[in-house]
């Protein structure tokens, strides 16, 4: 989304979610965020040998506040579009679609 004046991206407000963002005393954040990285490492070297670039789709590492990894996809539309249509050339070829 843009405000008014078409220039500057508004502020998503689930962005300001304290659990995305918040680390506290005494909780592992590594432990997770390495298990994350790791498993990012590899997913990006899964969609990068499928034909999806970096640029367009790619995994990113990072802890919740109880100190939990998790990966995230970060991409274009095109990306995404890549990615759908690989899951579903998948599901098709197991017959599932």
């Amino acid at each position: 989304m843009r405000d008014d004046d078409d220039s500057t991206p508004e502020l998503d407000m689930g962005d300001l979610d304290p659990d995305a963002w918040a680390w506290f005393p005494g909780v592992d954040y590594l432990t997770g965020w390495r298990a994350a990285r790791t498993e990012a490492e590899r997913l990006n070297a899964a969609l990068t040998a499928s034909g999806v670039e970096r640029a367009e789709l790619r995994a990113v590492a990072c802890t919740v506040a109880d100190g939990a990894g998790m990966v995230r996809l970060l991409g274009t539309v095109a990306g995404a579009r890549k990615l759908a249509w690989l899951l579903e050339e998948i599901n098709r070829l197991r017959g599932a679609a």
